[in-house]
C-alpha cells in the first residue's frame, strides 16, 4: 500500500535522541515505526548524545540545560507531540511550533473525527 509505505518512511534519514525527561517507549515506538533511529541517555542508547547524526532532540523542559549548549549546533530540539503530531498528519511539521517551552497546538487524535464529535 503506498500511504503505509509512505508513513514507514516519514521519519527516514532522521536521528533523533530522547532526553531522559520523556517517557521513551512510545516516542521511541512512533519513530521507529516510521523509519527514524533513536537514541536516548543511557549505556545501551545506539547513539550518544553528542553524535553529529542527531537531527532532532526530543525533550520535554521548559528551557535547555547549559550543558546542551556545547552539543552540535546542527540539531533541531522540539518537544515530543511534534513526532506524534507529525506521524498523525503523515508530513513533517515546522519545528518552530514545538520548540523547547513553546506553547503548544492542540493534539487532536487521529481517532476521533471531530464532525462527529461536535
Amino acid at each position: 500500500d503506498g500511504d503505509a509505505s509512505k508513513r514507514r518512511r516519514l521519519f527516514s534519514g532522521l536521528t533523533f535522541f530522547i532526553s531522559r525527561e520523556v517517557p521513551r517507549g512510545y516516542v521511541d515506538l512512533v519513530i521507529l515505526s516510521y523509519g527514524g533511529q533513536v537514541g536516548w541517555e543511557g549505556d545501551d542508547s545506539p547513539v550518544s548524545i553528542r553524535d553529529p547524526s542527531v537531527t532532532h532532540h526530543v525533550v520535554d523542559r521548559p528551557r535547555l540545560p547549559k550543558s546542551y549548549g556545547s552539543l552540535p549546533k546542527s540539531r533541531e530540539y522540539v518537544q515530543p507531540q511534534w513526532a506524534l503530531d507529525s506521524a498523525n498528519f503523515g508530513f513533517l511539521l515546522p519545528c518552530g511550533r514545538y520548540g523547547v517551552g513553546a506553547e503548544l497546538p492542540p493534539h487532536l487524535s487521529p481517532w476521533v473525527d471531530e464532525e462527529e464529535e461536535g
